[in-house]
């Protein structure tokens, strides 16, 4: 690496001490919830993208990142025309920094790529955290995380009028499945994990079952088409007996968290119903809602960033007009707000991502591939690339993972 006039351990202290806050801010928040503190990781995150931006475009003038910043460019420039359209600009600043902001912190995974070993280590003790809360969550109830300042339909909910949904350190439900999910695929390359092989295991077995207990079932697709991706990935690449330990290993590994989970339930004398598929139906329902026509100006460019999502459902919280539509896919999210042309952008970034994983000649890009994969899947049924943390996460390991490695 060229020489950048920045001290790298320095700017590396510095994204560790932020992961830990963007992990643990969930929970803090529900006891100290004020613009100031909300604003504190939304102003990191920018800094933190511009210097990436900096270095990675103006210093280290990487000519596929400079390709990918102008196809991100285009999506963002794409998303804003609906907006000059519509005029909800408010719409538009939260969409920013809830879906598009994040991306951008993958160039400066970019430029941490050759000390992503220090970032899985933390992100291995932030998973252990995150069990470590949701446990105790668990024992102390619903009724009294109520007491103590926990929301209901916020931070805290319920399956099918029985199973607790626990928020753990990320403050919501969801957030915490999707980004153990997350933690439980990443940290399977740290050091921790590499080192001994029952570590690994045990990570494994705790995934799938706290994914399970957690009763977010889209989360459980995320992380068992990665996983299934990984195995045959691997399998691919190295000798048949090999192969066969692998898959022999990934087999009782699901086995054994599904035994694990479900003595849970009929411990609890809880009705298992994971499987029923009402809500899935209706999430297919109501897909069309919102949608611009494919032949106007609005089905070209969108309706503009945030029309629809999470940034949707926050602007309607505060009280102004908004879609208040949550989409449950993000595909049909990006096409809301971007349109054909935009949707274009994204599917062209997507191909290039991939592409330049496959050129970076690392021996362990098989990670990426099927994290990328499971994230494709769990798209189809909610808006996973607005959750938080877990889309910071993902895009600053990603643009390690586009760091070039020796194989």
């Amino acid at each position: 690496m060229k020489n950048l006039n920045v001290k790298p351990d320095t700017l590396t202290i510095f994204v560790l001490v932020y992961i830990t806050y963007i992990s643990i801010h969930g929970i803090i928040s529900i006891f100290m919830d004020n613009i100031f503190f909300s604003s504190i990781k939304d102003i990191v995150l920018v800094i933190l993208s511009l210097l990436g931006l900096y270095y990675v475009l103006l210093r280290l003038r990487l000519k596929s990142m400079t390709t990918l910043f102008f196809l991100l460019l285009g999506l963002f420039c794409t998303g804003t025309l609906g907006v000059l359209i519509s005029g909800d600009w408010l719409s538009w600043v939260y969409g920013m920094k809830i879906t598009f902001l994040p991306i951008l912190i993958l160039f400066l995974g970019v430029l941490l790529g050759r000390y992503e070993s220090k970032v899985t280590n933390l992100l291995f003790y932030i998973y252990i955290l995150s069990l470590v809360v949701w446990t105790i969550q668990y024992y102390l109830g619903i009724e009294k995380l109520m007491d103590i300042g926990y929301i209901y339909g916020v931070n805290i909910k319920t399956f099918t009028e029985s199973l607790p949904r626990l928020p753990s350190i990320f403050g919501a439900p969801d957030n915490y499945a999707f980004t153990l999910a997350l933690l439980g695929l990443i940290i399977e390359k740290s050091n921790i994990c590499r080192k001994s092989k029952k570590i690994l295991f045990f990570v494994k077995i705790f995934t799938l079952s706290f994914l399970i207990l957690s009763t977010v079932r889209n989360a459980v697709l995320f992380w068992i088409v990665s996983q299934s991706i990984l195995a045959i990935l691997k399998i691919y690449n190295i000798k048949i007996k090999t192969a066969y330990n692998i898959l022999a290993v990934k087999m009782f590994t699901v086995c054994l968290g599904l035994i694990i989970s479900f003595y849970y339930f009929f411990y609890s004398n809880i009705k298992i119903d994971l499987l029923n598929y009402n809500s899935i139906l209706i999430r297919i329902d109501h897909w069309g809602s919102y949608l611009p026509s494919i032949f106007s100006i609005n089905g070209l460019v969108g309706n503009g960033i945030g029309s629809v999502g999470a940034a949707s459902r926050r602007v309607s919280d505060l009280g102004f007009l908004s879609s208040n539509y949550a989409v449950d896919n993000q595909y049909l999210a990006i096409f809301a707000q971007t349109g054909l042309l935009g949707s274009l952008f994204f599917l062209m970034i997507t191909i290039y991502i991939i592409y330049m994983i496959i050129h970076t000649n690392r021996i362990d890009s098989q990670y990426t591939v099927a994290l990328l994969f499971g994230t494709s899947v769990a798209s189809l049924f909610s808006t996973i690339l607005e959750i938080f943390p877990f889309n910071v996460i993902f895009w600053l390991y990603l643009g390690m993972t586009l760091f070039p490695k020796n194989k």
